[in-house]
């Protein structure tokens, strides 16, 4: 079982989903039953949250099967694939199979917390 994430003290029930992301996750090429999750993101969020577009910034993805939390760390868990003056492509490797229907943001000190309303 996993660990609840420290969300901060963030109330999910004032927060409105957001419009523009997409996370869902898709079996790796390399062996079918791994999956590789994929976050396409605002850029005005990313950036709100602290994070920049440099490749070589490491950033880690924890998951309590509630929270997906993106975060500063000495690992790098999270790749980013893309970024423009949109948004921002990245992909999360081991976290399973991730499918969320709505999803809302909350933005912290170096971190994005996100919650599915309908994960699959």
């Amino acid at each position: 079982m996993n660990t609840p994430i420290d969300t901060g003290g963030i109330d999910w029930n004032v927060l409105e989903p957001e419009t523009g992301i997409l996370l869902f996750s898709q079996p790796s090429v390399a062996d079918p039953y791994r999956y590789i999750t994929k976050l396409q993101i605002d850029r005005r969020l990313w950036d709100s949250a602290g994070f920049t577009t440099n490749a070589r910034e490491s950033l880690y993805a924890d998951f309590d099967g509630d929270v997906l939390k993106i975060a500063r760390d000495g690992t790098r868990r999270v790749k980013r694939r893309e970024a423009t003056s949109k948004g921002v492509v990245v992909e999360i490797p081991n976290l399973g199979y991730l499918n969320v229907g709505s999803v809302k943001v909350g933005v912290g000190n170096g971190s994005l917390l996100l919650r599915g309303e309908a994960l699959i």
